[in-house]
């Protein structure tokens, strides 16, 4: 009935025409974006559209594809290629903001092949740093997906007490000893790091938020925070200024909200990711069903991989330790967040397709992470 040019809600014959389409039983298709749902920007309170089983638009996503408020609307969404651009790249803007839905095939060309003389020395030194008391697995995980995603060599930094248990689980990595037994303390020379990632586990101690902000104050730029790391820095956000250019921040929602505000809905979240990504210089990776990647200059990534599955604890922690070992391989920032979140998601796909979305674990996703790469170099 009606295109994505809508500007106000239905009325008339039209809004009765969606209710009966609404309440009737038969499978609803709506072509272009479903009559009286708006495209680019929030649902008004109260308006009405019509609840489509699947949507099949053209050329590229809409913007309010990618938010979970949408699915009522939308169902299943499938973007039709009628050759208004080739290659077909996914972008398109909104208020003038640039976004784009980074597809798999467009990542081939981020790959660094490696050559045959190739040693440790050319792949980097990732440093991972975190782990208390009761989550030393999320280390573990983060580690071996530092390992698998190829740094040359992985460092970790974690309690006294989780030493042996690190050196059991992850022998190809070294082991830095914390001052203290059960949580992140002291200070660390961190100057044979290629890059650093911060917060898998590491709780949020005086102490340890004394160790993040002289990691932070050592202006290493190759840095990832995710985690307690992020929930210190939202307790401490005047911290957030003195974050190096390019530092990657991976929150979830919740974690989003505590570093600026609470959000009424997933679009106003963005927008809090966007304007955090540009008042600070920092790269926001906003994670969700469709991860958004903010970059500084406003641009939005979104990405097109991952499932349900992945939605269980250990998947952000891996997500960490890949960020990190592409950062230590000499991808840059931005690279390093739009490569890391796509492998994240097709490795998930990989161990969904072989597990199931029920039973697959953070380590099955790991696991796969070769599987991932090959798919993308094919």
């Amino acid at each position: 009935m009606l295109g994505s040019g809508l500007s106000r809600p239905l009325e008339g014959v039209f809004l009765e025409l969606a209710k009966a389409a609404n309440n009737s039983k038969s499978m609803v298709f709506s072509v272009d974006s479903p009559s009286g749902f708006f495209t680019e920007q929030a649902m008004p309170e109260g308006a009405v559209a019509v609840e489509a089983d699947f949507t099949l638009s053209f050329h590229c996503p809409r913007l309010m594809f990618f938010f979970p408020e949408s699915q009522a609307f939308l169902g299943t969404w499938h973007v039709l290629d009628i050759g208004l651009q080739t290659p077909q790249t996914n972008e398109f803007s909104q208020d003038s903001i640039p976004y784009s839905y980074t597809l798999i095939h467009e990542l081939k060309p981020i790959i660094k092949n490696r050559n045959a003389f190739s040693h440790k020395g050319n792949f980097g030194h990732a440093l991972l740093v975190g782990g208390s008391r009761g989550k030393y697995g999320a280390m573990i995980l983060a580690g071996r997906a530092c390992l698998k995603s190829g740094a040359g060599l992985t460092s970790l930094i974690v309690p006294s007490d989780a030493v042996n248990i690190m050196q059991s689980a992850l022998p190809e990595a070294m082991c830095i000893a914390s001052d203290a037994s059960d949580i992140i303390q002291g200070s660390f020379n961190l100057e044979k790091a290629s890059a650093i990632g911060f917060g898998p586990g590491a709780g949020t101690d005086e102490a340890t938020s004394k160790t993040l902000k002289a990691i932070v104050q050592q202006g290493i730029a190759q840095m990832v925070i995710d985690a307690d790391g992020l929930n210190i820095l939202s307790e401490n956000k005047t911290w957030l200024a003195f974050l190096p250019s390019g530092t990657i921040l991976t929150p979830h929602p919740g974690e989003m909200d505590r570093l600026t505000e609470k959000a009424d809905s997933t679009y106003d979240r963005l927008q809090n990711a966007r304007e955090l990504s540009r008042k600070f210089s920092v790269i926001v990776v906003l994670k969700g069903a469709y991860t958004a990647i903010c970059f500084p200059s406003g641009e939005v990534h979104f990405n097109s991989t991952g499932n349900p599955g992945m939605a269980k604890g250990g998947s952000g922690d891996a997500l960490t330790g890949i960020i990190t070992a592409l950062l230590a391989q000499g991808y840059s920032n931005s690279e390093s967040a739009i490569l890391g979140v796509a492998l994240h998601g097709l490795a998930g796909d990989i161990a969904a397709s072989e597990f199931g979305e029920f039973s697959m674990l953070a380590s099955d996703l790991i696991n796969c992470l070769g599987d991932a790469y090959s798919i993308i170099q094919e």
